[in-house]
């Protein structure tokens, strides 16, 4: 079978969902599963569609600039005209690229791929089962609802909540986690061991402060406030595709009062995650769950309004992560955490152990696989029938309340 993954670099979130499927499909399926994985933005949608990746980045440093572009999105009245026009300009590109992969199911990890999708299928009248997963926690982005697909694959019972309300049928919604790569769920070797690899003192507490994949939030503050002076622990700082960052900290490296590894954009993110103790992260819901699947307690550095809001109050209300009110506020819970038996740490770890879903990618392949190339959901049109769409998710809406 040839399943043909869709995602997006726009953030790091999408993509590692979508390489964490690959994975898992590929387990699941053996030798005769055949998995793309495509950024149908930035290779096959016009412009400036084809930048996303750049403007996302541009809006993590202007944070009230995507907080404004985020609400103004995500209005359901928008959303019956919004979805519809950005998946018809998009309708060249999905045609090539469903030419160039022929694929025998499609999943996605935007929800801007189901638009685009559905023009072609409803114009051609061919029939291609579609799966969304779902990347966010809590109260998703309107988008995520699009009506159209065979399945919806919740992180968590919040999501699915949401996705009822707003008009996906209860039956098409599956609970399942966070897909990760299966390389978080299993140690390649001991913490010390990957420790002195990386040229740190085995045996010592080690925090890990990641920026997500473009390397944003208060990092160098947080990097001064913890390793400024004298302490008991060590850190790892993995700055993305922040090159100017990385610089600026390797500068310093000579300064810092306890051992500092820094790292770029690095491919090997499970074995930074388990040569640590604990995550120190802005509130990207992919590496919170990496972390979590990893045994790692988290403290967010950062949290972009918008999405990552109910991204972040998840993780918090499982008791897992704690919201940093500055970066002095880092030191303070590290030096709580480094002392012996520490109720601090030892309660999180408990809450880490029970939340924890690391085989929600394997979960995901199995459902698709074992469904086939079934189709049960026709492509809807792009544009006519929104309105009565619309309309069905608000009675749901009234329904569940």
């Amino acid at each position: 079978m040839r399943v043909l993954i869709l995602t997006t670099d726009a953030g790091g979130g999408h993509r590692s969902v979508a390489k964490a499927l690959a994975a898992s499909f590929e387990e699941v399926g053996g030798p005769s599963c055949h998995v793309s994985v495509v950024d149908f933005m930035a290779g096959y949608a016009p412009f400036p569609l084809s930048r996303t990746r750049e403007l996302y980045n541009f809006m993590m440093r202007h944070p009230l600039l995507y907080s404004a572009f985020w609400a103004s999105t995500n209005v359901r009245d928008g959303w019956a005209l919004n979805a519809p026009a950005v998946g018809l300009a998009m309708e060249a590109g999905m045609r090539r690229l469903l030419r160039e992969h022929a694929p025998d199911v499609v999943v996605a990890t935007h929800p801007m791929a189901a638009p685009a999708l559905v023009s072609i299928l409803h114009r051609r009248k061919v029939r291609l089962p579609y799966y969304t997963v779902v990347t966010d926690f809590g109260d998703v982005h309107t988008f995520w609802a699009y009506p159209f697909g065979e399945l919806w694959f919740a992180p968590c019972d919040e999501t699915a909540y949401h996705l009822i309300r707003s008009g996906i049928p209860r039956e098409r919604v599956v609970v399942v986690g966070y897909p990760v790569h299966p390389r978080f769920a299993r140690p390649s070797r001991p913490a010390a061991e990957l420790r002195r690899e990386l040229g740190l003192e085995p045996e010592r507490f080690t925090a890990l402060l990641v920026g997500g994949a473009e390397g944003v939030g208060p990092i160098e503050e947080v990097v001064e406030a913890v390793a400024g002076a004298p302490a008991p622990w060590q850190l790892i700082v993995v700055t993305g595709r922040n090159k100017e960052l990385k610089e600026r900290l390797e500068a310093q490296a000579g300064r810092w009062a306890v051992p500092v590894h820094i790292d770029g954009l690095v491919e090997d993110m499970p074995s930074r995650m388990h040569a640590a103790n604990v995550l120190l992260s802005k509130g990207g819901p992919a590496t919170l769950s990496e972390g979590l699947t990893c045994g790692l307690p988290a403290l967010l550095t950062s949290v972009l309004p918008g999405q990552e809001e109910d991204d972040a109050r998840h993780f918090e209300r499982l008791g897992v992560a704690r919201r940093l009110s500055s970066p002095a506020e880092a030191r303070e819970l590290l030096e709580a955490m480094v002392e012996p038996g520490s109720p601090i740490l030892q309660e999180m770890l408990a809450n880490v152990a029970r939340a924890a879903r690391p085989l929600a990618g394997l979960e995901v392949a199995r459902h698709v696989l074992s469904r086939g190339t079934a189709v049960t959901a026709p492509p809807i049109p792009p544009l006519v029938g929104l309105r009565v769409l619309r309309q069905r998710a608000l009675q749901k809406r009234s329904l569940l309340r």
